[in-house]
């Protein structure tokens, strides 16, 4: 095709033509920036809304964690108290059957002013260490109290002070035996 205009005329049609591309490319690159700036706008809210999703997340885990914790930390003492309960039982020591057979085989003219009761630990028996102090009518009583003790198999290692044969009348004696428990 033959051009009929003036090469000053080509020039300027030439330069409006690349004024055009050059518009074109920019309205393209202003488009381009525009969608890429509302994907980063969109996926700013996407990755905010992200946040307060996992931050809600978080707490209701913190609540949680600190819900267990109480549990836990009452579990713990619920243990501890168990734990304070059993020991109590296996250290008790059962006295109202000892009372009930020894006051029975005690003769009539003694009495007690003090006792004193220990569990022996260290024993693999159940034993009851006893201290008594008393008073009785006369030796003869002592003598019989000793001899009851003696006969029981209940009642081992029994001892009576060498002070409580002294006097004939109104004897203060002093008594130590252990108990076995059955």
């Amino acid at each position: 095709m033959i051009n009929l205009l003036p090469e000053k005329e080509i020039k300027i049609i030439k330069a409006e033509i690349k004024l055009k591309k050059v518009f074109i490319l920019l309205n393209w690159m202003v488009i381009f920036l525009l969608i890429f700036w509302l994907f980063l706008f969109s996926f700013s809210i996407f990755l905010e809304k992200q946040k307060v999703i996992i931050e809600n997340q978080i707490l209701k885990k913190e609540d949680i964690l600190k819900e267990f914790f109480a549990i836990e930390s009452e579990i713990k003492n619920f243990n501890a108290t168990l734990f304070n309960l059993n020991n109590f039982e296996k250290n008790k020591i059962i006295i109202s059957s000892f009372f009930e057979e020894f006051l029975k085989i005690t003769p009539k003219d003694v009495y007690f002013n003090s006792i004193n009761i220990q569990k022996n630990e260290n024993s693999q028996n159940p034993e009851i260490l006893i201290q008594i102090t008393g008073v009785a009518k006369n030796r003869e009583t002592v003598y019989e109290f000793y001899n009851i003790l003696k006969g029981k198999e209940e009642y081992e290692d029994v001892y009576f002070s060498p002070q409580s044969w002294f006097k004939r009348e109104y004897p203060n004696f002093s008594l130590t035996f252990k108990f076995i428990q059955k």
